[in-house]
């Protein structure tokens, strides 16, 4: 399969897992979605792969401050930690009572939050001192694809123009069937380099 990589132009798939949450650096592609600011609390709303963690990483990278993954189960009923600029993911998860309190904390010290959820939290934040910015995460352009596999190619590649192109049609298509998930669409173009590869 290797030598099949190869003759296309690439030392390996460009779309396999990222075996730890987030995106590299080198992988990284800006989105117009500017973190919060002192005294707000941004919550990302999207299905499973819209890309909340990369992004709710990607921040604290560049700004730094705690991040949490809400685990489910007993975990859950743990305070997430505190801070002038925290991060927590899947705050859905977080019981109502606790994450009222966590974020009146934050907002009594004038700080910053930016959370990741799959439904808004509206009625439990819009009572703290934080002001509330809602972000859905919604459809993938055929445009977004097309830039996001790029840069995944451009990563492995051997040659300086690679024989792996996600056509305008095939962007279309995984854009319309995508759900608003990078991660179904990179299985998805994972599958597809695998049988190129193949020669199938």
């Amino acid at each position: 399969m290797t030598d099949g990589y190869g003759r296309l132009g690439v030392s390996s798939n460009p779309f396999v897992a990222d075996q730890v949450p987030g995106v590299t650096p080198e992988l990284w592609l800006d989105r117009p979605i500017e973190p919060p600011v002192e005294g707000e609390i941004v919550e990302l709303i999207g299905p499973r792969g819209a890309g909340k963690t990369s992004l709710l990483l990607h921040w604290r990278r560049q700004f730094g401050g705690p991040y949490a993954h809400i685990e489910l189960g007993k975990q859950r009923w743990k305070p997430p930690p505190l801070g002038p600029r925290v991060y927590w993911d899947e705050a859905d998860r977080i019981p109502t009572l606790i994450l009222r309190r966590s974020v009146a904390a934050i907002g009594a010290s004038g700080g910053r939050a930016a959370i990741g959820t799959h439904r808004s939290l509206h009625r439990t934040l819009r009572r703290s001192r934080l002001t509330l910015r809602s972000v859905v995460l919604g459809r993938i352009k055929p445009t977004d694809v097309q830039q996001w596999a790029q840069t995944r190619i451009a990563a492995v590649a051997i040659i300086p123009t690679p024989d792996l192109i996600v056509t305008d049609s095939y962007a279309a298509e995984l854009s319309a069937t995508s759900a608003g998930s990078w991660r179904l669409i990179g299985d998805e173009l994972h599958k597809w380099a695998a049988r190129l590869a193949a020669g199938r």
